[in-house]
């Protein structure tokens, strides 16, 4: 009996995986050869890649690319439900705000009723709302039936902290060619999403560096021409 209500009511957590191969080649234009072989540098430690992969820096793009400061539940009469891009019947956009929120949206005879502790506000289908703060702009789809939606707005820091807290990195390979990526949530497609997003900024990341040692050689070298031309 205890292990069926647990299972009733407990959140089912999926586990996505991806893996980063890293060269150690100094050729700057072969840094990508392959899909996900995104790190060129002549001495490469695991420990330092697993840093860069989990900072500050890195994370923030990831969690700012999807909008993961906000989560939004369908709340059902058993458990609440972690929604995601597509799933969702509406688009949420909270703007500056310094402080964590919580709001709900609320479909009875195809009116929402969107609020926030004392704060209300009704649309109809069509309407869309337009605040300083928030931004909802509903689907069709949402007016189909009577439901119910909780909305989640906490602060980037306190995102990328749980976002870290749930991300394992780890060397895949005892030489450290291979680095590990897996992550585990409520919404496999937003796990998936999370680590693709993961690779694509380290690759810019890496793509961004090269390109200003680039020019910073570049400029080097001309400066020294240059003094060899007025010596």
């Amino acid at each position: 009996a205890s292990a069926f209500f647990y299972l009733r009511y407990s959140d089912t957590v999926y586990e996505s995986t991806a893996q980063i191969q890293i060269k150690t080649d100094t050729d700057p234009a072969s840094f990508l050869t392959g899909d996900l072989e995104l790190f060129g540098m002549d001495q490469v430690t695991v420990e330092n890649d697993i840093a860069v992969i989990t900072s500050q820096h890195i994370l923030s793009q990831v969690v700012q690319r999807l909008d993961l400061q906000t989560s939004v539940y369908s709340i059902g009469r058993i458990k609440n439900s972690l929604q995601f891009n597509k799933e969702l019947p509406f688009q949420v956009k909270f703007e500056e705000l310094t402080n964590n929120q919580e709001w709900e949206i609320k479909v009875t005879n195809n009116q929402a009723t969107i609020s926030s502790d004392s704060i209300n506000y009704i649309i109809n289908k069509g309407e869309v709302l337009n605040e300083s703060y928030i931004s909802v702009n509903p689907k069709d789809s949402l007016f189909l039936e009577d439901q119910s939606y909780l909305i989640n707005y906490i602060s980037l820091n306190e995102t990328v902290a749980t976002l870290r807290e749930n991300l394992t990195v780890s060397a895949g390979s005892k030489k450290g060619e291979v680095i590990n990526l897996s992550i585990q949530g409520t919404n496999k497609k937003r796990n998936d999403a999370i680590l693709n997003t993961l690779i694509q900024v380290l690759s810019e990341d890496q793509v961004a560096d090269k390109r200003a040692i680039s020019e910073v050689s570049i400029a080097f070298i001309e400066d020294r021409l240059k003094g060899l031309r007025e010596s």
